[in-house]
């Protein structure tokens, strides 16, 4: 799921913006909402977004206001706004896109797209980049794990994959052992590489590395190195299957 965040300062657009999102675009959540530049900034550090829908004039000065004020950038913008005057800065902001008010749902829906295209791009980039540093000794990443009794620190590239338990998550390794993760699988996946690791199910995250297979009879369902079966959501199979052939 593309974790979105709309910044806008008028009820009205908010709810039809949210409206087609959640209509024409089952592959966004909506994680958060504000309307002028501090609550921006708070809600953008506590849920860190893959997505930001931005107002350029909001209540407090302007989005790039906002935008100069966050140490690092590192989801996609598409800009709203009703004048276009503001086309060229916006762009020069890194904007995926530039949505003029009164905008329909096939606009967001060719903006979304976008995004999705430079994500994938992205994310071919990176395994690619993981792939190359794979051959140097130093490549050696560590991640602490919170359990019950503790911390467990477990080496990235043992992780096979992880799957949703209640509130907690299983992680599996390499050498057979099974951690039960006092967290959601969503803050584990927050601190894994994304270029290593795939959501292809809302209850299961892989390794990519440990893929043996995948079979396409029943929906589609993925071999792991460790022989267990993982489903995979239709939403998810195109990007799974494109990254694969890589």
């Amino acid at each position: 799921m593309i974790h979105t965040v709309i910044i806008e300062d008028e009820r009205d657009a908010v709810s039809l913006l949210s409206g087609i999102i959640n209509e024409y675009c089952p592959s966004l959540l909506i994680v958060g909402v504000a309307g002028n530049i501090p609550d921006g900034l708070k809600l953008i550090e506590d849920v860190k977004p893959n997505l930001v829908f931005l107002d350029i004039e909001i209540e407090g000065g302007t989005s790039f206001q906002l935008l100069d004020r966050l140490k690092h950038v590192s989801f996609k913008i598409i800009f709203t706004t009703a004048y276009d005057q503001y086309a060229l800065k916006a762009f020069k902001y890194g904007a995926i896109d530039y949505l003029l008010k009164p905008y329909s749902p096939k606009d967001v829906v060719r903006s979304i797209e976008r995004v999705k295209k430079t994500q994938y791009d992205q994310t071919i980039f990176n395994r690619l980049d993981y792939l190359i540093k794979q051959n140097k000794p130093s490549q050696n990443i560590k991640i602490n794990i919170p359990t019950s009794e503790g911390m467990n620190i477990v080496s990235v590239s043992n992780i096979i994959r992880i799957e949703a338990y209640r509130s907690y998550c299983f992680a599996y390794l390499s050498d057979g052992d099974r951690i039960l993760v006092s967290k959601p699988l969503k803050d584990l996946e927050a601190m894994l590489p994304d270029y290593m690791f795939f959501r292809v199910h809302s209850a299961h995250l892989i390794n990519m590395d440990y893929v043996k297979k995948y079979i396409k009879e029943d929906g589609g369902s993925i071999v792991m190195n460790d022989g267990c079966h993982i489903p995979i959501a239709r939403r998810r199979k195109s990007e799974f299957l494109a990254i694969l052939s890589r």
